[in-house]
């Protein structure tokens, strides 16, 4: 079954006075998402793996796509400006004592126009987990990969192959380095939905600033800074 959402842009205060840069939802309310198709399989809470198994990694109670992620862009839409998304993963939540070995992972591309090169990295998080903010000093991406989404108002899972041998806290960074504009409209909302997650999702943005005008740099919940659930979409694949 198809539904119809309406999605209401969000925004904060004093984020559109100085450049009328926000953060907002999707500009396309009223697209139709949300079949079978928009979803990823994945286990909902994490069971402890059997030596040498496949287990994919994920936070999120449902892992559709609802329209309710959130991207720093102009108030009047048509494009995002640089924005980059996280989840960080604590092994050991998952019964994973030692390396983990990466082999793909999986977010859902909400929308897109102008194929912005994305470039997605894994690595090491040696920072507290779990809070409103992520350290960003305490990611270390080991491997990264680049991919540029083909145009879309309809929610689209995307695989990406990626590898690495990761141990205590792996992090994904999914970053769209070029800001868009009227003269190239580059944009790209992550999948979220409002479900449920058992840690934060987070994101950060040179492009918006707070009520004293500081950049958005330190990777903040999703949820926070839309004001409502704003639940991420994203997961990890790889065996023990």
């Amino acid at each position: 079954m198809r539904r119809k959402l309406l999605v209401l842009a969000i925004g904060l205060t004093g984020c559109a006075t100085a450049h009328k840069d926000s953060f907002s939802g999707r500009p396309d309310g009223g697209m139709t998402i949300g079949d079978s198709n928009n979803l990823i399989d994945a286990p909902m809470l994490p069971d402890a793996p059997v030596g040498g198994s496949t287990q994919t990694l994920s936070q999120t109670m449902a892992n559709n796509d609802t329209q309710v992620g959130i991207a720093c862009g102009p108030t009047a839409g048509g494009y995002t400006n640089r924005n980059s998304y996280y989840r960080v993963f604590a092994l050991s939540d998952y019964g994973i004592n030692g390396t983990f070995h990466v082999t793909g992972i999986d977010f859902i591309v909400s929308a897109a126009s102008s194929s912005p090169q994305l470039t997605i990295g894994i690595g090491t998080y040696t920072g507290t987990t779990g809070g409103n903010t992520l350290n960003a000093a305490g990611i270390n991406l080991t491997q990264t990969t680049t991919f540029a989404p083909a145009d879309t108002t309809t929610a689209v899972p995307q695989h990406i192959d990626i590898a690495a041998d990761i141990t205590g806290n792996l992090v994904v960074e999914i970053d769209q380095k070029t800001a868009g504009s009227t003269a190239t409209p580059y944009m790209f909302y992550i999948g979220a939905n409002s479900a449920g997650e058992m840690v934060p999702g987070y994101i950060s943005t040179p492009d918006c600033t707070d009520a004293g005008g500081n950049a958005y740099t330190t990777p903040t919940s999703m949820s926070s800074l839309a004001g409502s659930a704003a639940d991420m979409v994203l997961t990890v694949t790889g065996s023990t």
